[in-house]
């Protein structure tokens, strides 16, 4: 398939988001009016200056923990895509493309674009795969974090309860329909949809990482703001899916006016250093290590196998299934038996020419490289 399609979606896709961050950023900036007539600047360098080493270290360090658990969607994404990356490198584009992405806007082009620069083996077609996929799997992720976190949480957001209800069935919908489809269209290009062990494994790094991102702006909140981290994630869940559908630059203006939405009785001047003092930590710092990274990316260090292969003690019906199944192999270079693959499951087929121990080794390795569930 030629690249005219991907280039078509990239093109109106672009369109699209300059023509939403046209609209939305004035229509912030009217809203945001009645709350910057109380605005006092001295007030802001004030609470600014007031913020502590410990505070700072703590915010750093959170962020660093949150870009790791992030990177570790496109890892996830590249089992499923097998495009046979190593782990450090895909973890490395991706932390480094996200970082760039939530910066500049555009998340679509300027993730595709940075993983395509991050990793010389990879096409730009495959990298708009792995971009629109981890986009996806990402706001499948946050919707069940957002619902059980309304649900479970206390937070005080004037929103009813039935919101959140809703957002679990839509998250749970989510899940089911992956499980049923195994394919979309993404960019012109047929793509596997993640597999149920791949949707827990991207639900928890979600966790990690929307965890350690409200750490980071709890960790620069002063004291005298007195908000619990449990009371303030759900308002980050929520303050980070208005600015993921604004589509606004590093979602400047929808965070901030959804936070003050839901926190209305905090200092504005002390609310507004820690905002700053976040987009500091948590967005200009990793974008500008990304722009670093784009310089000298990783080398992707994938081994080969160089073990010689041999045959001893198939199955019968071995040979003809591997004409259309995988190749099950032990460290050792043995030959234990062929696999069918599905989007859930890598199966082998007929008895293993192994002992068990090792079939189950070669065959749990073979699933976690698709990000599936090893079946015999």
């Amino acid at each position: 398939m030629t690249a005219k399609p991907a280039s078509f979606v990239f093109q109106r896709k672009a369109f699209v988001q300059f023509f939403a961050t046209c609209l939305v950023l004035p229509l912030c900036a009217l809203a945001a009016l009645p709350v910057l007539e109380t605005l006092d600047w001295g007030e802001v360098g004030q609470s600014w200056s007031g913020i502590t080493p410990l505070q700072w270290s703590l915010a750093i360090l959170a962020t660093a923990a949150s870009f790791a658990a992030l990177g570790q969607y496109d890892v996830i994404v590249h089992r499923i895509l097998n495009t046979r990356i190593s782990a450090r490198a895909a973890q490395a584009s991706g932390a480094a493309a996200v970082a760039l992405s939530q910066t500049l806007g555009f998340g679509l082009i300027v993730g595709t674009l940075a993983r395509w620069r991050g990793l010389h083996r990879l096409d730009i077609a495959v990298a708009s795969k792995v971009t629109a996929l981890v986009s996806i799997s990402f706001l499948g992720a946050w919707l069940t974090l957002f619902a059980l976190a309304g649900l479970l949480l206390p937070h005080g957001l004037p929103v009813p309860s039935y919101v959140f209800q809703a957002s679990l069935f839509s998250a749970a919908c989510f899940t089911f329909y992956t499980a049923l489809k195994r394919h979309i269209t993404v960019a012109g290009y047929r793509t596997r949809l993640p597999s149920l062990r791949a949707i827990f494994a991207l639900m928890c790094f979600a966790l990690i990482d929307t965890g350690f991102a409200a750490l980071a702006f709890w960790a620069l909140i002063p004291s005298s703001a007195d908000i619990l981290f449990a009371q303030l994630f759900p308002i980050y869940l929520i303050c980070l899916g208005v600015a993921l559908v604004s589509n606004t630059p590093g979602g400047v203006g929808p965070f901030e006016l959804t936070l003050l939405w839901a926190i209305p009785d905090t200092n504005i001047n002390e609310l507004l250093a820690a905002l700053i003092a976040f987009r500091l930590v948590y967005f200009a710092l990793p974008a500008s290590l990304g722009m670093l990274y784009m310089f000298r990316p990783l080398n992707d260090q994938t081994e080969v196998s160089r073990v010689a292969l041999f045959a001893r003690g198939l199955h019968p019906e071995t040979s003809s299934a591997l004409q259309t199944g995988a190749t099950l192999i032990a460290p050792n270079g043995q030959i234990i038996g062929a696999t069918a693959h599905t989007t859930q499951s890598t199966t082998l087929l007929f008895e293993p020419a192994a002992k068990l121990q090792s079939t189950l080794t070669a065959l749990s390795l073979q699933a976690r490289t698709s990000a599936t569930i090893p079946l015999f």
